[in-house]
């Protein structure tokens, strides 16, 4: 290889390993990160939310808040807005939650096993069939 051509490959490899600056968009929405991610989190954990759920929310609030910012909308109180739109996103993850996708047995969870004897899990069961196809005592 050419001594213009190892030059072109160190220039190419600096331009990649260069961090280009934020716009003020980013640095808005990075600083409001810093700022509200834990809060954020803590408030989603104390509406019923496990971790992993409330990371992804807090994930998709940002983002929502670096479109928000982007399109030039309102600026006025963005922690109160950042707080709402996890708590609705939070509201959509648990309205819209398949106990099946998280692992959980759907008809444990219609039909629990509360310690009933054979003949109330039969009634228990013959009432819960209009609403779950599979009962675990069938």
């Amino acid at each position: 290889m050419s001594s213009t051509a190892w030059q072109l490959v160190g220039w190419l490899a600096n331009r990649r390993n260069a961090v280009r600056p934020q716009s003020p968009v980013e640095e808005e929405v990075t600083a409001l990160f810093v700022e509200l991610s834990v809060p954020l989190l803590r408030y989603l954990h104390n509406l019923g939310l496990p971790v992993a759920d409330g990371k992804d929310i807090v994930q998709d609030t940002f983002l929502s808040l670096f479109y928000h910012l982007r399109k030039d909308k309102p600026r006025d109180n963005l922690s109160g807005w950042t707080f709402r739109v996890g708590r609705n996103l939070a509201r959509v993850r648990r309205n819209g939650r398949d106990p099946v996708a998280a692992g959980e047995n759907a008809a444990e969870i219609a039909c629990p096993d509360v310690g009933f004897n054979p003949q109330e899990q039969a009634a228990s069961c013959l009432f819960h069939s209009m609403f779950v196809k599979d009962c675990p005592w069938e």
